[in-house]
């Protein structure tokens, strides 16, 4: 796995603007305001080869790329405190081939398409049960990511690439969510400890595709 830079933009800093202040329209006193939104970005540009490690020749490199978010267009916190709902992810297309570079050697650097390192979406805020907002407040802050998988053809075939990304994409969606599922009233950061946790069998499920 290689772990590949990116730039994320956002109008402000994400956290700031999911708890910014509520907007009171005209004759709307007394009742539910409207949440704010965050538009993001994130874009992975470019993919510098430090050691194409591929023995003799050069490098055939392609790129997994999930993008996802956690926010309240699916999720919110029940009363009992759990983070009910499904996180959303957006697979990008494609296994062998799909840096269009199949040449690649140490200090190159290779172009990441469009549709593999770019993604814009929206985020709210994820909206908490009446009974627990005197303790957590009326809402928590949404988040997004990528997960990135740089991968080398070698001996793998075109089926069995793509079979392992389609299982790379389910098992994703598996364990953000079980990290959701962990959250609660004394557990309301996302620890690496527990990234750890529900990743280690990722690589198996990909292998076994």
């Amino acid at each position: 796995l290689e772990v590949i830079p990116c730039t994320l933009r956002c109008p402000r800093d994400p956290i700031t603007l999911c708890r910014a202040s509520r907007v009171v329209r005209t004759g709307e006193v007394g009742k539910k305001m409207a949440r704010p939104q965050m538009r993001w970005t994130i874009n992975l540009n470019p993919l510098e080869c430090h050691d194409e490690g591929d023995g003799i020749g050069d490098a055939e490199p392609y790129l997994w790329t999930i993008f996802f978010k956690c926010d309240g267009s699916t999720l919110s916190v029940s009363d009992a405190g759990r983070v009910e709902g499904d996180a959303v992810i957006f697979p990008t297309p494609g296994s062998h081939g799909n840096l269009h570079d199949d040449d690649v050697d140490e200090g190159d650097t290779v172009f990441i398409p469009f549709e593999l390192g770019n993604f814009n979406d929206s985020v709210i805020p994820i909206p908490v049960a009446p009974a627990l907002q005197p303790l957590l407040g009326e809402d928590l802050p949404g988040f997004f990511g990528v997960v990135i998988v740089l991968m080398e053809e070698d001996n793998v075939t075109d089926d069995g690439a793509e079979a392992g990304h389609q299982a790379l994409n389910a098992a994703v969606l598996t364990a953000i969510n079980q990290v959701l599922r962990s959250l609660g009233a004394g557990h309301t950061v996302i620890t690496p400890e527990d990234i750890d946790g529900v990743t280690a069998g990722i690589d198996d499920a990909v292998k076994d595709a």
